[in-house]
Parts: C-alpha cells; sequence; structure tokens
C-alpha cells in the first residue's frame, strides 16, 4: 500500500509540474503577444507614413489615446503575470527593439510601412520571448 500511495503521489507531483509549465508557457505567449502589439501600435503613433500613396495612409493614424491605452495595458498584462526582474527586462528590451526599429524606417525609408509595422510586432515578440525565457529561467 505504502509503495501504491508515492507512486500516486509521484504521478500527482509530475502532473501538477507539467500543469504549471504549460501555464508558464500560455502566460509567456500572452504576454510577448500584448507587448509586441502595442510596440507596433507605438511606432505607427510616432512615425508618419514612408509614402503618401502606400496602404499606410490609407489606414489612418492611430491616435495618442489609442497607443498610450495599449502600452498601459501591455505593460500592466507583464507586470501582473511576470516576476519584477521579468517584466522590466522585457519592457526594457521590447522599448529599445522599438525605438531601434523606429530609427531605421525613419532613416531608411522616411517613415513607417505595413511592412515595418509588420516586422517591428514580429521581431518585439521574438524578443519578448527571449527574455521571459532567460529571465525566468535564470530565476
Amino acid at each position: 500500500i505504502n509503495e501504491l500511495a508515492n507512486s500516486l503521489i509521484s504521478t500527482s507531483d509530475e502532473y501538477d509540474q507539467t500543469v504549471s509549465h504549460i501555464s508558464a508557457v500560455f502566460i509567456a505567449l500572452i504576454v510577448a503577444g500584448a507587448v509586441s502589439r502595442a510596440a507596433m501600435a507605438a511606432l505607427w503613433y510616432v512615425l508618419p507614413a514612408a509614402r503618401a500613396d502606400g496602404l499606410a495612409v490609407s489606414a489612418g493614424v492611430v491616435p495618442f489615446q489609442s497607443a498610450a491605452i495599449g502600452a498601459i495595458l501591455a505593460a500592466a498584462i507583464a507586470f501582473l503575470l511576470l516576476p519584477v526582474t521579468g517584466w522590466a527586462v522585457l519592457l526594457a528590451v521590447v522599448a529599445a527593439l522599438t525605438a531601434a526599429m523606429g530609427i531605421l524606417a525613419k532613416q531608411q525609408i522616411g517613415g513607417h510601412s505595413g511592412d515595418v509595422l509588420g516586422a517591428t510586432q514580429q521581431l518585439a515578440e521574438v524578443v519578448a520571448l527571449l527574455a521571459i525565457a532567460a529571465t525566468t529561467v535564470a530565476i
């Protein structure tokens, strides 16, 4: 009976660890998705359209309130779901990437395009996931 009890406890612990790992993956995906989309909206707000006749012009501009609300919500999600080092590093790295993409886009093509915004979102999501992995594995 002791062996059966120990086996059940071991199985339960393994199940708990698996659920914990799956939850961590979902949290990372949610946070990275939110932060990367806020980065895209911020860049869209800051930069003018690269061409007067491009699709970016027809998509319009992002109002300041929308960009600010997106950034605040993304930061709040990161703050609530990640440890302190996780959200601090994540937000710093994604902000640096967004600034670099903005500078590069302004220098190369004079503003944003749909491709620039999409690349910013994708790179920000990858960088966010790497930052989350680096800070949570280190803990």
